[in-house]
């Protein structure tokens, strides 16, 4: 099937599609999470793990899909009661010294916090204002001080989210280097760091520079909380959705297996992690053409989400859709059809009519439509997409 662009988490996070994006407030030491939303089309959509503490740092947009690419997840974005979020804002540690230095503290998490307000907004003019604020008092506490690292990798998350590639990557390079000699090279928050700067290679297809960035986290993550540890499954995941999109099943699918096997026993089977981990792990045997197998898993996925999360959240229109999407692709037009129009009448009363999410949906529905000889309602629907498209700026989320 033909590769779509991304998305999410009520997060989904890069430019373009990503509607809720949002920076999260976590404290130090926890997970980053994935990137999360629905986008592009023709393809199923992948989510990212969700952390299963505090809230996540990629995400939920976190949908995150090698079709429709991003969404849940992510990122991207759910946390344990699951958070959504694009990027993750570190609480200050609390230090000792001088009145001014608590002083500047108190002004540091004042700006972040308003940073991270305007970001959950997606007023991102106002996000960088703040967060520039945060980020020239945190150069201030010194070369190794940690909040330094977490102004620059907020400062980061905005520039992902608007798909500043460049400049997010070169803030969370930055970041990483101020933690390494902050913390050591094998303390939880690398991993942490490690995630984010591998997120913004993976949005941008640049697999080969984000493997080994997720393989080093995934390493440090097994030895600090050991091997059936959540946070582990996040990574699994993403290093699987990695693997996958470098046409390595063999590789990738044990992976995603262990991811699921780790959230089950550890946030029980009905968890919404379980879904989104299942549906990615769907995305691949749909890929490999293992019908049987990409159905019982989707079918299960969207089961999960809808009890968990009620019937009217993105996310189960996300599930409905890639299972749709998988009939179309094999001919069961008639069982498709419904899929879709359920996807999209929970993807307009959540997010609206003119969101991003829906010219997806649209995209995806014209064309069982079209092979289904109704051209005319195909073409109503292609001019719809194409005009919400063109309100959002025209872009799309870039594809994983």
């Amino acid at each position: 099937m033909a590769a779509c662009a991304v998305l999410l988490l009520i997060a989904s996070a890069a430019a373009g599609g990503a509607s809720s994006a949002a920076l999260a407030q976590a404290p130090s030491g926890q997970t980053p999470r994935g990137d999360p939303s629905p986008s592009a089309a023709k393809t199923p959509k992948v989510l990212d793990v969700l952390p299963t503490s505090g809230i996540v740092t990629d995400i939920y947009r976190y949908v995150v899909s090698w079709r429709l690419v991003e969404f849940l997840v992510a990122a991207s974005v759910l946390s344990l009661a699951i958070g959504v979020g694009v990027g993750v804002v570190i609480r200050a540690r609390r230090r000792s010294g001088t009145r001014e230095e608590a002083r500047e503290n108190k002004r540091w998490r004042s700006y972040t916090d308003a940073g991270t307000a305007a970001f959950e907004q997606e007023n991102f003019e106002e996000a960088e204002t703040q967060l520039d604020a945060a980020l020239e008092l945190a150069e201030g506490f010194g070369r190794h001080d940690p909040r330094l690292a977490t102004s620059l990798s907020n400062r980061a998350q905005v520039h992902r989210a608007r798909g500043d590639y460049a400049d997010a990557e070169r803030l969370y390079k930055r970041s990483l280097a101020v933690d390494e000699r902050a913390f050591g090279p094998d303390h939880e928050e690398i991993a942490n760091r490690l995630n984010e700067l591998a997120q913004t290679y993976r949005a941008q297809r640049k697999f080969a520079f984000a493997q080994p960035l997720y393989e080093r986290a995934l390493e440090i993550r097994e030895k600090a909380a050991g091997p059936d540890h959540p946070q582990v499954a996040l990574t699994l995941d993403s290093l699987a959705q990695v693997y996958h999109a470098q046409g390595r099943f063999a590789d990738a699918e044990p992976l995603s297996r262990r991811a699921v096997a780790i959230l089950e026993k550890s946030l029980g089977p009905e968890h919404p992690n379980v879904a989104t981990s299942l549906n990615n792990l769907a995305g691949m045997h749909d890929d490999a053409g293992n019908f049987d197998e990409a159905e019982s898993l989707y079918k299960r996925s969207l089961n999960i989400y809808t009890e968990a999360l009620g019937p009217d959240h993105p996310h189960v229109a996300i599930s409905l859709e890639n299972l749709a999407e998988l009939y179309r692709a094999h001919g069961k037009l008639a069982a498709a059809e419904p899929l879709y129009k359920l996807s999209l009448g929970v993807l307009e009363k959540a997010l609206g009519e003119q969101h991003p999410d829906v010219a997806t949906t649209l995209e995806n529905y014209a064309a069982l439509l079209r092979m289904t000889g109704r051209g005319n309602d195909a073409a109503n629907m292609e001019t719809r997409a194409a005009t919400i498209r063109g309100r959002a700026g025209g872009t799309k989320a870039a594809a994983i």
